[in-house]
C-alpha cells in the first residue's frame, strides 16, 4: 500500500475507511457545517427540485423539506397512490424522518418527498405536502397516526392503513393472555389478510369475535 509498504491491512477496515471517505466528501469534515448542507440544497434547487429549511426565532434549523427533480417526476407521475411513514432517531437530536412514497410502472417503490422535523407534525406535513405539489384525490397509506387520517380528509384521499404495523403489535399485545395468545393472534391474521366484501362485513366478524 502506498505510505505503509510490506503492510497488511484486514478488509474491514478498508471498507469502514471507504465509508468514512465517502461520507466527508459527500458531507464535508464537519458535520456541523452547514455551508456544505446549504450547497447541497441549493443544488437541488438549481436542478428543479424543493429544498426548503424552517428555523425557530433563534434562527436554530428544526426541519427541512426536500424533493430532488427526480422526486418531483415520479411524484408527479404517480402521486395517486401515496404512501407515508415516519423513521424516528434518525440523528443525534432525535428528529423524526417522514417519507412519502408512489409505486411507478414497474412496481417499484420510488422516493416522492422527504421530511426532516422534531416528530410527526400534521401541520407540517401539510405544508411541505402542499409545497410539494402533492395533489387531491387517489389514495393515501399510512399507519394509524392522527395525521394519516386528517391529510387524507384534507387531499380528499382514500385512507388506508398499513397491516404490517398491526401485525408487529400483535404479538405483544397477546403476550399476557395465556391460553388465549394462539387464538388471539389467528383472530388477528384474519382480519388483516381476508377479504371482507365491505366494511359491514369486517365490522361483524369483528364483533363476532368478540362474543367468543
Amino acid at each position: 500500500m502506498r505510505g505503509n509498504p510490506g503492510c497488511q491491512y484486514e478488509y474491514q477496515l478498508l471498507y469502514r475507511e471507504k465509508l468514512r471517505a465517502e461520507k466527508q466528501y459527500r458531507e464535508g469534515k464537519s458535520t456541523a457545517d452547514m455551508s456544505d448542507f446549504m450547497a447541497q440544497g441549493n443544488a437541488i434547487t438549481a436542478k428543479g427540485g424543493i429544498f426548503v429549511t424552517k428555523v425557530d426565532d433563534t434562527q436554530r434549523l428544526y426541519a427541512t423539506y426536500r424533493q430532488t427533480e427526480m422526486n418531483k417526476a415520479y411524484l408527479e407521475a404517480y402521486g395517486e397512490y401515496l404512501c407515508m411513514d415516519g423513521t424516528h432517531w434518525v440523528d443525534k437530536y432525535g428528529d423524526v424522518l417522514v417519507i412519502g412514497t408512489v409505486v411507478d410502472c414497474l412496481g417499484r417503490t420510488q422516493n416522492g418527498f422527504s421530511i426532516i422535523s422534531p416528530g410527526e407534525d400534521g401541520e407540517m406535513m401539510k405544508d411541505a405536502m402542499d409545497k410539494f405539489g402533492v395533489g387531491k384525490g387517489g389514495t393515501l397509506h399510512t399507519d394509524g397516526a392522527a395525521w394519516g387520517a386528517m391529510l387524507a380528509e384534507i387531499y380528499e384521499r382514500d385512507h388506508q392503513l398499513c397491516s404490517d404495523h398491526y401485525i408487529t403489535k400483535a404479538p405483544k399485545l397477546a403476550a399476557d393472555l395465556g391460553d388465549e395468545d394462539e387464538p388471539f393472534q389467528k383472530l388477528t391474521s384474519g382480519f388483516l389478510h381476508e377479504h371482507y366484501r365491505d366494511q359491514d362485513a369486517l365490522d361483524d366478524a369483528i364483533r363476532a369475535a368478540e362474543h367468543r
